[in-house]
């Protein structure tokens, strides 16, 4: 089927009202979803994908922040994906069930992963929240009426913080490579000498082999998500910035004071064969012996 779709109307465009659809009424009437176990190809092409995600963009978006990421998992990268997800599947309370779930990825050709995320804004949290299950919704949709099967899916690694690192870490791979390296990385300190998400007492549970990981933060009980340092120091330009008097007791003990990275984790940012700059202001300084 031919989906190339018109433009999309220009804001503020007047669009007719009162013309029904009765064909739109029909098809939302008789749709079901189909289940994964039975998708096979073929798949929607990268121009059809585009025009679907298009579609599915297009939903009540309060303050636009656009608070959703669509993950592209087709072939390669999938069997990657689903490979890790076997990995992670064994520390789930019971691993048999957990492992069984994975056939709604592994038997479709193409899975699109909607990655829900909480922007910090007037908009609450929760409209944010329903903004990305309504891009779920149209997608959804929209692949049915190209005439496509399509299954919205949720199951233990839809909420598990190490999938969506391991998710994260694919699309790394897909823009970047395999060993991926920055041009640039612009990172912040806390007044804690954290850095990325990577927090003091939690550098020694990080597996560095890994591109990205879930850190535990004992201190805020939450997961983050966080590139590993040694994609930090991959990079061939790493910037940090740090500002205000909260943070002049953890720059002096992190450029004065010995390394201690467990401690100050930020200390970890080494670049293997890049530049390190530091931008900081007179009161984040103010403690220093050694000005950089």
């Amino acid at each position: 089927m031919n989906i190339a779709l018109p433009a999309q109307p220009l804001f503020g465009e007047p669009l007719p009202i009162g013309e029904g659809r009765r064909e739109v009424l029909d098809f939302l009437a008789r749709r079901r979803s189909t289940s994964a176990g039975t998708l096979r190809a073929p798949a929607p092409d990268g121009a059809e994908l585009a025009e679907l995600l298009r579609l599915a963009a297009r939903v009540p978006d309060h303050g636009k922040l656009f608070p959703w990421r669509f993950v592209i998992l087709e072939g390669e990268a999938k069997a990657e994906f689903t490979a890790a997800l076997e990995v992670i599947a064994t520390r789930q309370p019971n691993p048999e069930k957990a492992r069984g779930a994975l056939f709604k990825i592994k038997v479709p050709p193409l899975t699109v992963a909607v990655v829900s995320r909480h922007i910090e804004a007037t908009i609450p949290e929760w409209e944010q929240r329903l903004s990305a299950a309504a891009v779920c919704m149209t997608l959804l949709i929209a692949a049915e009426a190209a005439g496509y099967g399509a299954n919205w899916i949720t199951d233990w690694y839809a909420y598990d913080p190490q999938a969506a690192a391991a998710a994260y870490a694919q699309v790394l791979v897909r823009e970047l490579g395999a060993r991926p390296r920055f041009d640039l990385l612009y990172l912040g300190m806390g007044p804690d000498g954290h850095t990325a998400s990577i927090f003091p007492g939690t550098y020694a549970g990080i597996d560095d082999t890994k591109l990205v990981v879930a850190n535990w933060v004992e201190p805020f009980k939450t997961w983050r998500i966080t590139v590993t340092p040694h994609v930090i120091n991959d990079a061939t330009h790493v910037v940090i910035t740090t500002g205000g008097a909260t943070k002049a007791d953890a720059l002096h003990a992190v450029l004065d004071g010995p390394p201690e990275p467990n401690t100050y984790p930020v200390q970890l940012v080494a670049p293997t064969d890049g530049e390190l700059h530091w931008f900081i202001d007179e009161a984040a300084a103010a403690k220093l012996v050694r000005r950089p």
